[in-house]
């Protein structure tokens, strides 16, 4: 306690200048030093003092601090004497007072919980659960956590400054292509993302989304239109500086995109449909054939009769850990989900030894299931399936990349895809050539291909980046002549 002692004035100067509700307890609990001016009732005093001024209980404070490392017992000193000795009986205790946060320290700690629920899209009533309390109290005592408004304030002023900077950013670039996406939340809200792509002067590509709002009104080409340019207002995008906007293949997006290049606010730009959109409806076509769409509804009915028994789960792991096969969970498709499909037959092709184990079990499989199993026919068309996707997937993948502008590479790779893997094949099976023939129709018909490319911004795209990188090279005059 004589450090208390010795702090003892400083921290009664500091307690006199506290305002509000907390000033005019902490006069209260001073005003009994007046009665009482003995040692021991101004060390209750200001130990009351200031944990009413840390908003904190007498009890957990006082325990808190004698459990922390910062406060040494002198009463532990005993342990290291000799057994001889009587036992030292102490009552003192020395304190190493830490200073209150600073208003500083609070906001940052403040802005740091902003950027948790920001960055990492957390509700904001994190902040109103017990646990995430207990969590700040435990690395900053000090620190009271606060309300949902206040976070939400914080936000709101990050999203400003960073709206300022990218508004700088806006102003120096000299072309904006745009990306937008109309998409149903759980709730089923409609809402409307926009983001904006652009080259800096230092070479760098630069993607941010613009906003993401609900889209009230009807999703028609008209309604999607002014969103967009009200949008380009909002940010001061001026109509020479607008290039593309990239949407998928819905109707009312193509409409939207086709009402725009002839609109003359919006200068040249002009709508490109999404290249990885347009290659899964590809894929989509050619897995309706028939009987690979039989095989996959085959392998649907398997994968979900494991998705809904627990005991049929079980037994896969099981069967696993005795066959030495990867303990991976097996994958339902969605018809909304790119490559679902994909990775749903490539899974079951990777657990089909478990798999078949467990259906011929009478334990965890009741006789009416031990159909599911596919056929050895079956399994052979998932792998012909599988094989012939591989590279379409891989190829999906990579025109969907945010880092990368993949218009240029767009034409190249397609018809790279065309020549190498689509191409027919003697040694195909009679799975194989239907679906390769499928794809490569649907890319001719999707991307026009077939027809003259002249004056087709994918061969344009392309020319300019072989310029850009002469160790990119590709026939163009050859694939103009065909």
């Amino acid at each position: 306690m004589s450090q208390l002692d010795r702090h003892s004035s400083q921290l009664m100067k500091v307690f006199k200048k506290k305002g509000g509700t907390a000033g005019c307890n902490l006069g209260l609990i001073m005003a009994a030093m007046d009665k009482d001016p003995t040692v021991e009732t101004r060390w209750d005093c200001v130990l009351k003092a200031l944990c009413v001024y840390m908003n904190e209980s007498s009890e957990s404070f006082i325990k808190e601090y004698l459990a922390h490392p910062l406060y040494v017992d002198r009463a532990t000193a005993s342990t290291s004497t000799s057994s001889s000795q009587p036992p030292l009986k102490l009552s003192q205790t020395t304190l190493v007072l830490k200073p209150p946060l600073s208003e500083k320290r609070k906001r940052d700690i403040t802005d740091k919980i902003a950027d948790v629920v920001a960055l990492d899209m957390r509700p904001v009533n994190i902040v109103e659960g017990e646990g995430f309390k207990q969590m700040m109290k435990f690395i900053e005592p000090g620190y009271t956590v606060p309300k949902r408004n206040t976070v939400m304030h914080a936000i709101k002023n990050k999203y400003n400054t960073t709206k300022q900077v990218l508004l700088e950013k806006l102003k120096t670039c000299t072309a904006v292509s745009f990306t937008t996406d109309i998409w149903t939340s759980n709730q089923m809200d409609g809402y409307m993302t926009v983001t904006a792509h652009f080259i800096s002067q230092k070479w760098q590509l630069h993607s941010f989304v613009l906003e993401t709002k609900v889209l009230e009104v009807s999703h028609t080409a008209a309604n999607i239109a002014e969103r967009l340019s009200e949008v380009m207002e909002e940010f001061g995008i001026t109509p020479e500086k607008r290039v593309a906007v990239v949407h998928d293949n819905a109707a009312n997006m193509v409409l939207c995109a086709k009402q725009l290049s002839q609109n003359p606010c919006w200068g040249n730009v002009q709508g490109i449909r999404c290249a990885g959109h347009t290659l899964q409806l590809c894929i989509n076509a050619a897995v309706k054939l028939d009987p690979i769409c039989r095989v996959i509804a085959a392998a649907r009915r398997l994968v979900g009769h494991f998705k809904k028994s627990a005991k049929a789960t079980a037994a896969l792991t099981l069967k696993q850990k005795q066959q030495n096969v990867a303990e991976h969970k097996l994958i339902q498709d969605v018809s909304t989900r790119w490559n679902s499909t994909y990775s749903m037959l490539e899974r079951l092709l990777e657990q089909r030894c478990p798999v078949t184990a467990v259906l011929s079990e009478p334990g965890p499989t009741h006789q009416s299931d031990r159909d599911l199993d596919l056929t050895t026919a079956q399994w052979r068309t998932a792998e012909d399936i599988v094989s012939v996707l591989r590279p379409m997937i891989t190829l999906t993948e990579l025109l969907s990349q945010d880092i990368n502008a993949s218009l240029s590479a767009t034409l190249p790779m397609l018809v790279n895809m065309k020549r190498r893997h689509l191409l027919s094949r003697d040694d195909d099976s009679t799975t194989v050539k239907p679906v390769k023939k499928k794809i490569t129709e649907e890319i001719d018909k999707r991307w026009e291909l077939t027809g003259s490319l002249e004056g087709s911004i994918y061969v344009t795209c392309s020319i300019i980046f072989s310029h850009i990188d002469p160790e990119t090279h590709f026939e163009f005059d050859t694939l103009l002549e065909r």
